[in-house]
């Protein structure tokens, strides 16, 4: 579930902010693995076509059903009994087509994308990845990937907010240019430069 996956992830993050937190070990190659498959499932979903439709999918072979208040009449001809079951028919409430559900389930993994990348944001502020660098790789890894998919995605998401990541991480506090931009920059025009030629 996506949108579960991103809560869990920017609790995690908001945690990762706590003064002392990185120095009890919360940056484990475990549970930076772990974290990093809960950001690209939240980050990576699609807010409408992922999300299952309300009701139920009307069968076109199916037999048509026969009004449960009159019963068969021996009497009557074949036409009776279809004329019995268009009016039933014309008596149910149509079915819901289900998109209100799925723009509101949509609206609200937009919300947590949103959350996500926001204490994304600030953990890369506040929290110095220079000496894990494994650490900056998966973010980075992540974020491009979200990037990539953003640009197909239906259902409004800013992606951003995803690039101010990215731009987060080329601070000083998480190693030298030397590494962090080639990482950063490598990873997302190759992104880019598949994406456009997907396109």
């Amino acid at each position: 579930d996506p949108v579960r996956a991103g809560t869990a992830a920017a609790a995690y993050l908001a945690a990762l902010q706590c003064a002392g937190a990185v120095s009890h070990s919360v940056l484990h190659a475990f549970t930076v693995f772990a974290l990093s498959k809960a950001l690209r499932a939240v980050l990576c979903a699609d807010g409408v076509r992922d999300q299952p439709t309300a009701g139920r999918v009307p069968n076109k072979n199916a037999a048509p059903r026969r009004s449960r208040g009159k019963r068969c009449n021996n009497n009557n001809d074949d036409d009776s009994d279809y004329e019995d079951d268009e009016d039933f028919a014309e008596r149910r409430p149509p079915k819901r087509s289900g998109s209100s559900d799925t723009i509101s389930a949509s609206c609200g993994l937009n919300q947590v994308k949103r959350l996500v990348v926001d204490e994304l944001c600030a953990t890369l502020q506040a929290v110095p990845l220079e000496a894990h660098p494994d650490v900056l790789t998966a973010f980075v890894a992540t974020l491009v990937q979200a990037v990539s998919v953003s640009r197909g995605v239906r259902g409004g998401f800013d992606s951003s907010a995803v690039y101010r990541a990215l731009e987060l991480c080329l601070r000083p506090e998480h190693g030298s240019l030397a590494h962090s931009a080639p990482l950063v920059f490598r990873s997302l025009t190759s992104s880019l430069s598949l994406s456009s030629a997907d396109g």
